[in-house]
């Protein structure tokens, strides 16, 4: 089948992308088709620019009110691009995409990308450095670089970011099915005003017997200093003796908090990471679809996997999508005994 039909509007830049790396054409049908407002939201639409920017023929046909869409895919261009996002998504939206087509591609790519730091939707820029990133350098592609530039000036948009990839293939056989124990817990805080969090901090949040334990806590404090734009990220990172990362972020963007609200904004996030922790999945939730797509621009003939608890809805969806358009790549079993997920790619699509 040289094309296919997906439904809604879930999982769209993993489509896209899917489309690419199986050059089938695709057709997005019933997008937002109960919602209030109908079809593509403008973020969407900003992504197709940013794809006619670095392909080539590329074809997008989108009906009046962009509850249709038939995508034809192209190939990726070499050079410099420059891409100004409208701010209504955080930089890693766009960020992460172009993670996914990096490692499929044999392309020399340097691409600058103005917006917004952080946003409540997005994982925040740190997660993408720290994580994605490792990822990406996990399976040979030890040249991306990224850089990150404040905007002093600006109302809208607080930060530049430049990805840099040279022209290079390589694959390196990886697994993620034992999870070992925690090296280092980085605790990375960015702000827009000159608040900081200390290990004081922790100390009101944090159970006593974490606080006691000889786990290597390390806290980052960076300020992004852009006063117009008001926000603050948290972003929690581990790092385990057999190479999993385990991540988790948040971002506040309200003006005036009290100090009461900001106490539960950081137990809220310290709570979701330390059950991740106590779970034992090898990946955290929000990593899953990503660690996934690795797995797919993985070239060597070698069965590669990871071990979850559980499944997010956006894997389930992901891993469903991907047997429609390239066919029975991955393989999932339940293990009794750890009560664990295992998803394994066996085969070369």
């Amino acid at each position: 089948m040289k094309y296919c039909i997906f439904n809604g509007h879930l999982c769209f830049r993993e489509r896209i992308f899917l489309s690419f790396i199986s050059k089938k054409t695709i057709y997005l049908e019933n997008i937002r088709n109960r919602s209030q407002q109908k079809g593509l939201r403008n973020y969407e639409l900003d992504l197709f620019s940013l794809i006619d920017k670095i392909f080539y023929d590329c074809s997008v046909q989108i009906n009046e009110i962009g509850t249709k869409i038939k995508f034809i895919p192209g190939s990726l261009k070499d050079g410099n691009f420059f891409h100004n996002t409208i701010g209504t998504r955080a930089l890693s939206y766009y960020l992460e995409f172009l993670a996914y087509l990096i490692p499929s591609i044999n392309k020399r790519i340097n691409i600058k990308i103005v917006g917004l730091r952080s946003l409540k939707s997005d994982i925040s820029l740190e997660t993408f450095a720290y994580v994605n990133l490792t990822l990406l350098r996990k399976i040979g592609r030890s040249d991306v670089r990224m850089r990150i530039i404040t905007n002093l000036i600006s109302n809208t948009k607080n930060t530049e970011v430049i990805l840099f990839s040279s022209k290079m293939n390589l694959s390196v056989p990886f697994q993620f099915n034992r999870r070992g124990f925690i090296l280092a817990l980085q605790i990375i805080f960015t702000t827009s005003s000159d608040s900081v969090l200390t290990y004081e901090d922790l100390s009101s949040i944090l159970p006593k017997s974490l606080m006691n334990c000889e786990l290597n806590f390390k806290i980052h404090n960076f300020k992004v200093y852009n006063t117009k734009i008001s926000f603050k990220t948290i972003t929690l990172i581990a790092e385990t003796s057999t190479g999993c990362i385990l991540s988790t972020d948040s971002t506040l963007t309200k003006k005036n908090v009290k100090f009461t609200q900001w106490l539960d904004f950081y137990r809220d996030i310290f709570s979701e990471f330390l059950e991740q922790l106590i779970s034992g999945s090898c990946v955290d939730g929000v990593t899953q679809v990503p660690l996934l797509i690795n797995f797919l621009n993985e070239k060597s003939k070698k069965t590669i996997e990871v071990k979850v608890k559980n499944l997010t809805l956006s894997s389930i969806q992901f891993l469903r999508e991907v047997k429609l358009i390239l066919g029975p790549v991955f393989g999932i079993k339940f293990l009794k005994d750890s009560k664990k997920i295992v998803i394994q790619k066996k085969t070369i699509f």
